[in-house]
């Protein structure tokens, strides 16, 4: 299995990573991916943590640490700080409770349509079968 794929939303990529058994995006990349700060993001999660069981939002650990590490540049500069990682309930939750951005609400909006259509609602089963999808097109 890869570390990491890329999945395409909106005109955005976003990178996820195989972490715990699932696709999880980590936290500087969902800030990034919905125009907000980290800092923002991660205090939106903490103030509605009863929204979120302990799979959706995690603290990685050190060997998950590492493993990002490889691919993201951006995490060997500085000290290693606490990074928190999003599987698909946890990103679907934060856009559809709590974010304010636009690509946030486009979120919100194509899982009701998904969920009312009941189609491709497994959005990471794209990734599993290999490759970038465009997950948000207007029907």
């Amino acid at each position: 299995m890869e570390k990491y794929k890329y999945i395409s939303f909106e005109g955005k990529r976003i990178r996820v990573y195989w972490l715990r058994g699932e696709y999880c995006v980590i936290d500087k990349d969902l800030a990034e991916f919905f125009s907000i700060t980290k800092k923002y993001l991660l205090f939106t999660a903490s103030i509605n943590k009863e929204r979120f069981s302990e799979f959706d939002v995690f603290l990685i650990n050190d060997i998950e640490y590492h493993k990002i590490k490889k691919h993201n540049n951006m995490l060997l500069s500085g000290v290693r700080r606490k990074i928190y990682a999003f599987n698909l309930k946890g990103i679907i939750t934060i856009a559809q409770r709590t974010l304010k951005s636009e690509i946030a609400a486009k979120l919100s909006i194509w899982v009701i349509r998904t969920v009312v259509n009941n189609e491709n609602f497994d959005i990471f089963e794209l990734l599993r079968s290999g490759g970038t999808a465009d997950i948000l097109k207007e029907t």
